[in-house]
């Protein structure tokens, strides 16, 4: 059999010169017929197929009626334990380091012996001070007494008023004199008593920075004689992200005037995922935010009797005490994600699928807060998404309460960086 082209034969050679010979205009008509049949065929197919399936019943899908609910919150961050004081112990007077008096990170308390500096200069100069006193205030009994004759004298018109002046001059210059030494008398009894090192606090004291017989210059690194940290209380530093601490601030609360942190408890999990037996609290919630990351400073108080926690160590941070009154929430697997926005599907009264749009929150357990888009009533389908779509009619039937796929967990988590994490531990 011949096959025929169009395209070839509207290239026809040109001995035809415009002319198109019978069987050109036959192949053009064909092709036409052949195309309307086409159409023809098609469209009575896709009707047939729409009317088929206008013949099928409704898809049978899981619906759950969106119910507001009360949901605890749980905030989960990592932070760093610090001795609830950290105290530098520097010599606050220079000389020869004598001893050492107390063993490195031994338990030390307030007022204890560390460290021993020559206290012979300042023994001497203590003792210089007490004469220079003394002789500071013989001369004041003198001026006082030459003061009290010259009044006398004065009042009986002995002696000029110069005179006069100038005994009362030298009484008032004698008793500054006195007063001064009497001050570095002071001052050298502090100064030896600063060649003897004590504790200010009580805590765990750390290696010596300075070794016995080092000379020691208050005015240089060599000051810095040892650390004491203080583990009961401990602190546990931490931070959250401020949008989600800014949201938390903005949540109503009973009583507003209360700082949201006073309400906070607070549990850790240590390096080796043991849970901490004592609860703690936090005590700081930064109202400023850092510029670079966008983070915001806090910090818990925890009791630590036994020294278990030690400082420097990471944990993971959970705090309770927020509450979400009249949360709406919706299973996971119900929200469809999109690269815009994310949707739920929901069933009207007619049994006839919507499409709805909804601003996502933290996740609770198996569930997503939803911040906008269904309200309380709506029913969401939560299984046979697959089977269902917009104007569609299904066939709903309630999940059954407290199925396992539609349970959520009672606590909502949020992740360091404000995405929504799992909140179980």
């Amino acid at each position: 059999m011949r096959t025929y082209s169009m395209h070839s034969t509207d290239r026809a050679t040109p001995s035809f010169k415009g002319k198109r010979p019978a069987r050109h205009v036959f192949f053009r008509r064909a092709a036409c017929c052949f195309t309307a049949l086409s159409l023809f065929l098609a469209t009575g197919c896709d009707k047939k197929g729409d009317d088929a399936a206008d013949g099928m019943p409704p898809a049978p899908v899981l619906i759950m009626d969106v119910a507001p609910r009360r949901v605890p919150m749980l905030l989960e961050y990592v932070g760093q334990t610090a001795g609830s004081k950290e105290t530098e112990i520097r010599a606050q007077v220079g000389g020869i380091l004598l001893r050492r008096l107390y063993v490195e990170g031994d338990m030390v308390q307030a007022g204890d012996v560390l460290f021993q500096i020559d206290p012979a200069p300042y023994k001497a100069r203590l003792d210089a001070a007490v004469g220079a006193m003394n002789r500071a205030q013989a001369l004041y009994i003198q001026n006082a007494q030459n003061y009290r004759r010259a009044q006398k004298l004065f009042s009986e018109d002995v002696i000029a008023a110069q005179e006069m002046d100038d005994a009362a001059a030298s009484f008032k210059s004698a008793k500054a004199e006195l007063e001064t030494a009497r001050a570095d008398v002071e001052e050298a009894k502090i100064n030896l008593d600063y060649t003897t090192v004590t504790a200010p606090v009580s805590g765990v004291t750390a290696l010596e920075a300075v070794s016995e017989g080092s000379l020691i210059d208050v005015g240089t690194g060599s000051a810095m004689l040892t650390t004491i940290t203080t583990l009961d209380p401990i602190y546990v530093n931490f931070t959250a992200p401020g949008v989600e601490i800014m949201r938390l601030r903005a949540m109503p609360r009973k009583d507003a005037t209360v700082p949201l942190e006073s309400g906070l408890k607070v549990d850790i999990e240590l390096a080796d995922g043991t849970p901490y037996a004592q609860n703690g609290q936090v005590t700081y919630l930064g109202r400023t935010m850092d510029p670079q990351t966008g983070a915001v400073q806090g910090r818990a108080q925890f009791s630590n009797p036994n020294g278990v926690v030690l400082p420097g160590q990471f944990v993971k941070v959970f705090i309770r005490g927020v509450v979400l009154d009249d949360a709406l929430l919706v299973p996971q697997r119900a929200v469809l994600a999109g690269q815009q926005s994310d949707t739920v599907l929901t069933v009207n009264k007619d049994n006839i699928v919507e499409a709805k749009t909804v601003s996502l929150g933290d996740s609770v357990g198996n569930d997503f807060l939803i911040l906008s888009g269904i309200a309380p009533g709506d029913k969401v389908i939560v299984d046979g998404i697959q089977k269902a779509r917009p104007g569609a009619r299904v066939q709903p039937r309630p999940v059954k309460p407290g199925s396992p796929p539609e349970a959520g967990a009672p606590e909502a988590g949020l992740s360091q960086d404000g995405a929504a994490s799992d909140a179980s531990r």
